[in-house]
């Protein structure tokens, strides 16, 4: 009796309930679905409104509150067919935003399960970008920079990316060799230029590549951190397109020149990174 009490108001709540003033009544609806018995509501649909609600909830910073209702979600899923075409899409939704919400409370143990999940089941790399930012992000839990670094290679090794853990002078000299051949004469602000990117390996290679760098530099790795820098611009190059990443990656590669006093080469990188942050205006003040 109770259980049918709180699937009649359930009910009645979701066709009323939407994001905004009213969202309190879809909140209330997935507390009272997930409250009763499993088999008295639709899995599907049961998993639909914790994934909604659960979102409502990332977006007003209740990231416990979103983990509980993601957790619910998962908990709906039918182990045996929730990676199958027609559920594939709602899975990897919901098990994104769960990696993301558990990595963001801290529960980094929960985090690394989901992104096994995710690892084991996404028919693609660029499908598998949340899971591996988080799987590179998490490897700091302690400080632990060398950790993520490392994750980070060994993700963009997947790409076809292959940056040597400890590179020498010599390598990276060779890397900046083969970008000035790239460049064929042009300066670094053709690349403002190009189109933003939609491919999304290239779109996940830049973002991969951009946390990489930044803990490298944390790590006090300066030369693989420039060594992924100038990579990725000639990842850039091949491509002829830009990510909302390389002004970061881009700028990042002027601080070492400015350290050695090499103001004119710092120069260069800082006009070209200004130049690409201009056509990302959304982005200004966030890696930035």
């Amino acid at each position: 009796e109770r259980d049918s009490f709180l699937l009649g108001v359930a009910e009645v709540l979701i066709q009323r309930g939407s994001p905004g003033e009213d969202d309190w009544m879809l909140f209330t609806a997935a507390r009272h679905v997930n409250a009763i018995k499993p088999e008295l509501f639709d899995p599907v649909r049961a998993t639909e409104l914790n994934l909604k609600v659960g979102k409502i909830a990332s977006a007003k910073g209740s990231f416990v509150d979103a983990v509980d209702f993601f957790r619910a979600g998962v908990g709906r899923l039918d182990p045996k067919n929730c990676w199958m075409r027609e559920h594939y899409d709602l899975t990897l939704d919901l098990y994104n935003n769960l990696l993301e919400g558990e990595h963001t409370i801290g529960h980094e143990e929960q985090a690394a399960q989901a992104v096994e999940v995710v690892f084991k089941n996404a028919r693609s790399l660029p499908e598998k970008l949340r899971a591996q930012y988080v799987y590179v992000e998490s490897k700091v839990a302690g400080q632990s920079y060398g950790a993520s670094v490392d994750s980070g290679l060994e993700i963009l090794g997947l790409y076809d990316v292959e940056i040597p853990t400890e590179p020498t002078e010599r390598q990276l000299n060779r890397e900046k060799f083969q970008l000035k051949v790239a460049l064929r004469g042009r300066s670094l602000l053709c690349l403002s230029k190009f189109p933003i990117a939609t491919e999304e390996a290239v779109i996940a290679q830049m973002k991969i590549a951009q946390i990489t760098l930044r803990h490298a530099s944390f790590d006090k790795r300066s030369v693989l951190a420039s060594m992924v820098g100038i990579r990725m611009l000639r990842v850039a190059l091949k491509n002829r397109v830009i990510t909302k990443d390389l002004p970061f990656l881009v700028l990042s590669l002027g601080a070492p020149l400015r350290q050695r006093e090499k103001y004119e080469g710092a120069a260069t990188y800082a006009n070209a990174g200004m130049s690409l942050m201009e056509r990302f205006p959304e982005e200004k003040g966030g890696e930035f």
